[in-house]
């Protein structure tokens, strides 16, 4: 079973994973920082990432209304949240 290509920016680093890894486990994995204050339960909203290209699992109610109580833009996801289900994928955060 080949992998999914996963690309962090603005770092350039890249790591492939497995279909169905959580997006929060593919970020540690990768060896970046990722905010997170409630260790990826799903409720503090600060792992808040923009996503472009391949396929994300779909948004669920709980972190749509997690996302509106912390003011997390629509367009982001959550990483904590969702799992990668087809790539390539490239997942940006300010901060790296």
């Amino acid at each position: 079973m080949s992998g999914i290509a996963l690309r962090f920016e603005p770092s350039g680093r890249e790591i492939v994973v497995q279909a169905g890894t959580r997006l929060f486990d593919a970020v540690r994995a990768a060896h970046l920082p990722l905010a997170s204050s409630c260790k990826g339960e799903g409720t503090c909203g600060r792992c808040a990432l923009q996503v472009e290209g391949g396929r994300l699992s779909a948004e669920q109610p709980f972190e749509s209304a997690v996302k509106v109580d912390h003011r997390v833009p629509a367009d982001m996801r959550l990483a904590c949240m969702c799992r990668i289900l087809e790539g390539p994928l490239r997942v940006r955060a300010t901060y790296w």
